[in-house]
């Protein structure tokens, strides 16, 4: 088992690159929160729109 992962090969990023990618996951993760909410807020307008077409 040793033996198989010793054979792969991996790069790691420099420490600097690595804290970058670390400080932006956060914005990421909150830009991700907020497409999430306007495709909730979407929806119920669909929802709403497609009600009226039917009373």
């Amino acid at each position: 088992m040793y033996y198989l992962l010793s054979s792969l090969k991996s790069a790691i990023l420099p420490l600097s690159e690595q804290i970058k990618i670390a400080n932006f996951l956060p914005a990421l993760d909150q830009r991700i929160g907020l497409e999430k909410k306007k495709l909730d807020e979407l929806q119920r307008f669909k929802r709403g729109l497609i009600e009226k077409m039917f009373i």
